[in-house]
């Protein structure tokens, strides 16, 4: 019993070492995947109701993060210049949503971890970046509080004139009526469109429909 125990410390140890070790080699070698640049709800505590821009990298040899994405860390003028080069969706910058997928190549400083209320977080700064054809790198999908934090995008329904709210069937203020919304309900967002009307989603149903802004707030 004592030798089984032994050996399954052991290759406990072995395992940690060579996770760090992958880590430590990911530093500075260039490595390929997808980077994905999307916008989300900034996580600073004093500005949580803008929307600010993140990078992540997903490498083809995923044990450098344990199966996870990769956050980079990037100046203004990294950001800037990696921008750039990306083919970016109509509006981008207006609305503040979507997002674009690049296969790349990227050269990185040493991979962190970070423990964030309920899981393991990766982190990197960028070093370089470089475009490449294609890659085999796979998407890897939203888990755990931050993302849900970052991706939230609800608002909360807010009349302008004491009456409930209209979801209509087009952006139009004339279109048909869905349902009437009550004040204070919470809706998420999915796109904007021709730059007054959300088209939103009512929480727990797949019902979808058009708001104008003007009776939306954003929940901080």
């Amino acid at each position: 019993m004592a030798l089984k125990n032994k050996q399954f410390i052991y290759c406990i140890f072995v395992s940690f070492i060579l996770s760090v070790l992958q880590l430590t080699f990911a530093q500075g070698v260039p490595q390929k995947g997808m980077l994905w640049v999307y916008w989300g709800k900034s996580l600073d505590g004093n500005a949580r109701s803008q929307r600010v821009l993140y990078f992540d990298f997903i490498p083809e040899d995923t044990k450098i993060s344990n199966q996870n994405r990769i956050s980079l860390n990037l100046s203004k003028s990294q950001q800037a210049a990696v921008l750039k080069e990306l083919v970016l969706p109509p509006n981008f910058y207006v609305y503040q949503e979507d997002s674009v997928k690049q296969p790349a190549q990227i050269t990185m400083g040493k991979v962190g971890t970070e423990v964030i209320c309920d899981g393991k977080y990766y982190s990197a700064k960028l070093i370089k970046f470089e475009k490449i054809p294609k890659t085999t790198a796979k998407q890897i999908p939203d888990s755990g509080c931050i993302y849900s934090l970052i991706m939230n995008n609800d608002f909360i329904v807010k009349s302008t004139d004491s009456h409930k709210v209209n979801l209509r069937s087009q952006p139009d203020a004339h279109a048909d009526i869905i349902k009437r919304l009550d004040d204070n309900a919470i809706v998420e967002k999915l796109k904007t469109v021709r730059k007054d009307w959300y088209l939103v989603q009512l929480k727990d149903t797949t019902t979808q429909g058009y708001v104008h802004k003007s009776q939306l707030e954003r929940v901080d």
